[in-house]
């Protein structure tokens, strides 16, 4: 069948109320957002490659004569804490259990020795610069346990409050086995961030200035964290909050 994702995303309805061309570009069909991905793996760029070519299609129908090309880019970096090269495995397409170091994850394990060759990798800060990102609305990093490092390559544009928010996963793989979360989010705190963790039950739990962030222990979760300048979307996050 087809790719679909360790979360079955190709089984999630497409569409809604406001459509691709509404939400990807403004009244006078100028870019209103850009999508930028960053993928190292080549079966997955190709996949990214035909996904995006199938968005662009939708977005652009019924407007040939404004269509908009490049709305979403797939760039064959990985993200990470420094500029250079790292070992990547050769992961089949689809997969979303791949990540640098030369480990390929097999359900919750890593297998050692897998067949690895050697990826660009750069950091959130250096893209901000090379792409001329003005803002960024989201960042979401999705990179197996090693989340935290490049939550480290992105520090300039988030102390410069460039980045509006940050979804990254956490867990007790890779880096996450080293690396406590309540460091992470007094981090974030620094740059003017609060963050929140999403847990497996749909559970929303507030983590900056929480004694708690550090004392419990979730085995897995995504956490948001948000600029504090962003009141609105704090009021709506802190009404959902379940009070450990």
């Amino acid at each position: 069948g087809q790719p679909c994702g360790a979360c079955r995303d190709c089984e999630l309805p497409a569409g809604g109320e406001t459509s691709l061309s509404e939400a990807l570009c403004g009244a006078d069909g100028a870019p209103a957002l850009r999508l930028h991905s960053f993928e190292p793996g080549a079966g997955n760029r190709q996949l990214h490659a035909a996904a995006i070519a199938e968005v662009e299609r939708h977005a652009n129908a019924g407007r040939p004569e404004r269509a908009q090309p490049h709305l979403l880019q797939s760039h064959g970096v990985a993200l990470h804490s420094f500029r250079g090269y790292a070992a990547f495995p050769q992961c089949p397409a689809g997969s979303e259990l791949c990540s640098v170091g030369g480990k390929r994850m097999e359900g919750l394990k890593a297998r050692e020795g897998a067949p690895a060759f050697s990826v660009p990798v750069t950091t959130v800060d250096a893209l901000v610069e090379e792409l001329a990102l003005e803002e960024v609305l989201m960042l979401k990093i999705d990179t197996e346990g090693f989340d935290p490092l490049v939550l480290e390559g992105a520090v300039g544009a988030l102390h410069g409050q460039r980045i509006a928010s940050v979804m990254f996963e956490y867990h007790a793989l890779n880096h996450w086995k080293a690396t406590d979360l309540a460091n992470v989010v007094e981090r974030m705190r620094e740059a003017e961030y609060t963050c929140y963790l999403l847990t497996r039950d749909d559970t929303l739990v507030l983590l900056t200035r929480c004694s708690h962030a550090g004392e419990q222990k979730w085995w897995w979760g995504n956490v948001l964290c948000v600029r504090d300048t962003e009141r609105h979307v704090h009021e709506r996050l802190l009404a959902r909050c379940k009070w450990l």
